[in-house]
């Protein structure tokens, strides 16, 4: 498990995932990359590589693996 985005980038398996899924969110329009506005805060966002326990920190139910790329809520008002 890569411990950085840095770390992530040097194994070709995390880059291409990681690369499908950026092509995705520009493919999409999810964003468009401007110049910031003067005075204005930036929403950030970030790479999470991590595995999720137990609050005691075991990890004792079935694993099940399931990938979905780019998922996205869509209001449908006329509905």
């Amino acid at each position: 498990m890569p411990t950085s985005v840095k770390v992530a980038l040097t194994d070709s398996n995390w880059y291409h995932a990681m690369k499908v899924e950026f092509d995705a969110l520009c493919s999409n329009h999810t964003w468009t990359l401007v110049n910031r506005p003067p005075g204005s805060h930036v929403i950030g966002c970030k790479w999470i590589f991590k595995n999720k326990y137990n609050k005691d920190g075991s990890r004792k139910w079935p694993i099940h693996q399931l990938d979905i790329n780019n998922a996205f809520l869509h209001d449908h008002p006329d509905c």
